[in-house]
């Protein structure tokens, strides 16, 4: 029995540290189709997931099985050979791991990244996104918020999910974001606020996908902090996609501008 515990234990103490990169428990219970009474019972160390609900957790954070047996710590192998092929392409890309370091970096917390959308004129695309650090480096988390393209949006579906990370330039950020289900990156290049009290990062993304009639590859966009603590429920009541002329003024000059 205190080999069951055990285990359950470091099963508990893995799934806690995954889930603290998540809006919440509750939100991930949504995605995962976990009761959350049962997840709590994951979390406690009281009991361990079935193989179809081990399945969606592991796809769900890019883990294996190994979660259920072995430390996070002790997973991280950085001699693997996932290890190795990251570690050859910073190798290979003069001190690009040396990018990572931010000299200036947006505050860690919720904020709102726009982007004007290439199927809907006059549109503008949300996200709610969560910067926080990683192993020293800068790393975000975003969902797609709903009224997408000027049509309404059901939030949390597949494919919904957008990581990435940010990177230093010489005068702004790149913030390179993937999206694993639709096989697609966009990078963004970030301006940092241009007044003292601003707390949005205007710039230009690319997006990677083929030439398209009615669609362009690259947009204007910004990143923009929301407010913490107490004013940040009612900013997420408020999120979702917009005409550009319900922004405010400094965000309808960057969405109004030509993506350069």
């Amino acid at each position: 029995m205190s080999g069951t515990r055990e285990l359950h234990g470091i099963f508990a103490d893995n799934l806690r540290i995954l889930a603290s990169g998540e809006r919440s428990v509750s939100e991930l219970c949504r995605e995962l189709g976990i009761n959350r009474t049962q997840f709590n019972r994951y979390l406690s160390g009281q009991a361990s997931p079935r193989p179809e609900a081990l399945q969606r957790i592991c796809t769900h954070f890019g883990v294996d099985g190994r979660i259920l047996l072995e430390p996070l710590r002790d997973l991280a192998d950085p001699h693997g050979p996932r290890a190795k092929s990251v570690n050859a392409i910073f190798d290979y890309l003069y001190g690009a791991r040396d990018l990572l370091a931010l000299r200036r970096p947006p505050p860690v917390g919720i904020h709102r990244y726009w982007q004007r959308s290439s199927l809907s004129a006059g549109w503008v695309n949300s996200y709610t996104v969560r910067l926080f650090r990683q192993h020293g480096a800068m790393m975000f988390r975003a969902l797609k918020d709903r009224r997408r393209d000027g049509s309404p949006a059901l939030p949390g579906r597949v494919g919904r999910d957008i990581r990435g990370c940010l990177m230093d330039q010489e005068d702004g950020i790149v913030m390179q974001a993937f999206q694993p289900e639709g096989k697609r990156l966009s990078f963004g290049v970030l301006s940092y606020p241009a007044l003292s009290d601003s707390q949005i990062y205007p710039g230009v993304v690319m997006i990677s996908r083929p030439a398209m009639h009615q669609a362009s590859r690259v947009e204007p966009c910004a990143l923009e902090l929301l407010p913490q603590g107490p004013g940040l429920m009612p900013a997420l009541r408020g999120r979702g996609g917009r005409w550009i002329d319900q922004l405010s003024d400094e965000l309808h000059a960057v969405m109004s501008g030509d993506a350069r």
